[in-house]
């Protein structure tokens, strides 16, 4: 009973064992020929790149078939190549343009495999390789694992290393502006002479106009420290106290001389008011007495119309030219004197009466 035991687990270890190591051979791309139906193809290589038989065939990175053969074309003239004999399970076909060559899988190691390309292929397809073994191609080896790696990093970098390449670009750019912009402020802060730019020899700065700055400032401070010592000083504080107290007195006279002014100017104007009072009853008094004397005038100059008009002595009388023209003077005389004294009034009653 004990044996059967150990038989079966005997056994048991066994067919687990090969099942492992069918999973290492799939694993590592092996599979037996037989479970592989199909056709083959023959290429030829300037380098078998690692390739043995069993290795992959790919397409598309998809598996379609596997190595079978690998020898050299001539073994007594290695230069003539290697010839490889691969079997392609019979449901791919194969484009008669496709560019072969070998690839590692891994950078670790492992089998390489043969990658049969068709990125330089336009669809559609019009000839295919014959499914009677006859089809061949021709390819390179594999590179070196150093040099698959540096191409696939430099197709994988590609993108990285435009982009790298633009901000670099741009790096530059921004050192030329920047460096522009140290020039300017270099410029700006180079040590220059107030003298010398005030004489045209060199433009001003901020270094300048800092250095005028800080002159003025001394300047400033040399003013308010004479000015504070002369404030501070008690004989000038004493002669300001002096001025204060007599410009106080001063004040005071002034007030009081104001007042006096002030009775004066109402004393003028009671003086002024009687005086306009006194000279509207004279103004009064006169228009009555012009009127008189236009009455007189006008009734003495009837008296002369009648006498020079009648006859006898007063007639003659009143003809004689002169006593006519002494008469006709003295009339004239008054009118005038009338209507000047008319004038002054009227102007008197407008302007007023003006007092020196």
């Amino acid at each position: 009973m004990v044996t059967r035991k150990m038989n079966i687990a005997v056994g048991l270890t066994g067919l687990l064992s090969l099942i492992g190591l069918a999973a290492l051979l799939l694993l590592f791309g092996y599979v037996p020929a037989a479970f592989e139906p199909g056709y083959d193809i023959q290429v030829q290589l300037n380098a078998s790149g690692g390739l043995a038989p069993g290795s992959r065939v790919r397409m598309a990175d998809v598996d379609v078939g596997r190595v079978n053969e690998v020898r050299m074309v001539d073994p007594g003239d290695p230069t003539q190549g290697v010839h490889v004999r691969a079997r392609i399970r019979h449901e791919y076909r194969i484009p008669a343009g496709v560019q072969v060559s070998v690839k590692a899988t891994s950078p670790l190691g492992g089998s390489p495999v043969l990658d049969l390309s068709i990125a330089d292929i336009e669809p559609p397809v019009t000839e295919y390789l014959a499914k009677d073994g006859s089809g061949r191609l021709t390819g390179r080896g594999a590179k070196g694992i150093e040099e698959s790696l540096i191409a696939e990093l430099s197709m994988a970098l590609a993108p990285v290393g435009e982009q790298i390449s633009h901000v670099v670009a741009r790096f530059d750019e921004l050192s030329e502006e920047w460096i522009h912009v140290g020039r300017n402020l270099r410029l700006l802060t180079d040590v220059r002479n107030p003298e010398e730019v005030d004489e045209g020899q060199v433009a001003g700065n901020l270094a300048s106009a800092a250095q005028r700055l800080d002159t003025g400032l001394r300047e400033a401070a040399k003013v308010i420290e004479g000015i504070n010592a002369f404030v501070n000083d008690p004989e000038f504080r004493a002669k300001v106290d002096r001025i204060v107290a007599n410009m106080d007195s001063a004040s005071g006279k002034f007030e009081g001389a104001a007042d006096g002014v002030a009775q004066l100017t109402g004393r003028a104007e009671k003086t002024l008011e009687n005086l306009d009072a006194q000279f509207e009853r004279l103004t009064t008094r006169y228009y009555a007495v012009a009127d008189d004397l236009s009455d007189a005038v006008r009734s003495a100059s009837r008296l002369i119309d009648e006498a020079r008009e009648g006859e006898g002595t007063i007639g003659l009388l009143v003809r004689d030219p002169g006593l006519y023209r002494n008469l006709e003077d003295a009339a004239s005389r008054a009118g005038e004197a009338l209507d000047e004294l008319k004038l002054l009034i009227e102007k008197f009653k407008e302007e007023g009466l003006r007092l020196r």
